[in-house]
């Protein structure tokens, strides 16, 4: 992980070294509108998923916004994501050169299909605003020009590019109705999502000690709030013939006018006297 180290006037980037390995194998955005824009103020929430490998094993892992992930010590946060448009999958219908009932394959994100025949279709990339010779740069958040690109390898020969747009554009471009490897190819639909997320790390290897006190604390304060301490103590003196005085006597820290009324209750299931009530 990287981070940004101040010193006086300067400020340079480090790299910190994780004691795991992580790999991203998915990322997911929820969209208010599925065929709005990937901006902040069209999404519900950013997934992450992740697989951690270290010693004791490999352990798969969900972070999401407001729902952080802990592991050895080490917190991961969705921070943000790169406001390029790409597609976690994509659906194409497929239709043979030499005739035939077309195909619907769905091919998630670095994924690939074998169609019947033997061709397999990779999804190579994606490009949310489409133009040829010219590479997308900045903000392609709003799938302007939405097109997919496909590496084809027929089952002899070499792998070949091929592009994939939506069926109306597909029309009015030439180069998008020639066949490849035998084929024609329509982006039916997709699913949008962020070139990249970005996740941040906070390092706290005391933090289980610190909620543990936190806890502690809590219930001390309800202890010392909600429940009054009362005490009651009795002095019995010898008088001889089977004769005793007893003085007993009570405190409370709180609620005073409560104590006084059980300890009366007390005195007079000791004594067997009723207890006597004073007029107002």
């Amino acid at each position: 992980m990287s981070e940004t180290a101040f010193n006086l006037d300067q400020t340079k980037q480090i790299t910190l070294q994780l004691p795991f390995e992580v790999t991203c194998t998915d990322i997911q955005q929820k969209l208010i509108r599925k065929d709005g824009p990937i901006t902040a103020n069209n999404t519900i929430d950013w997934l992450t998923r992740i697989n951690i490998k270290d010693e004791t094993g490999e352990h798969e892992a969900l972070v999401h916004m407001n729902a952080p992930f802990d592991y050895r010590g080490y917190r991961f946060f969705q921070a943000s994501f790169a406001p390029i448009g790409m597609a976690r999958q994509i659906t194409l219908r497929i239709t043979p050169e030499k005739g035939g009932d077309p195909l619907e394959v769905t091919i998630p994100r670095d994924g690939y299909v074998t169609l019947p025949d033997g061709t397999i279709i990779k999804f190579a990339d994606f490009k949310a605003d489409f133009s040829l010779g010219e590479e997308q740069n900045g903000d392609t958040s709003d799938y302007s020009n939405p097109a997919a690109v496909l590496s084809v390898k027929p089952p002899e020969g070499q792998a070949v590019q091929a592009y994939a747009f939506p069926p109306a554009v597909a029309e009015s471009a030439p180069f998008a109705k020639r066949p490849v490897a035998g084929y024609t190819y329509r982006l039916i639909d997709f699913e949008r999502a962020a070139a990249a997320h970005i996740l941040s790390i906070q390092h706290d290897p005391g933090s289980t000690v610190v909620y543990i006190g936190f806890a502690l604390l809590a219930l001390t304060l309800i202890h010392v709030f909600f429940f009054s301490h009362q005490r009651v103590w009795a002095l019995i003196e010898d008088k001889g013939k089977k004769s005793y005085d007893v003085v007993i006597g009570g405190n409370t820290n709180r609620n005073r006018l409560g104590f006084e009324t059980r300890f009366k209750n007390l005195i007079s299931a000791i004594s067997g006297r009723p207890q006597e009530v004073e007029e107002s």
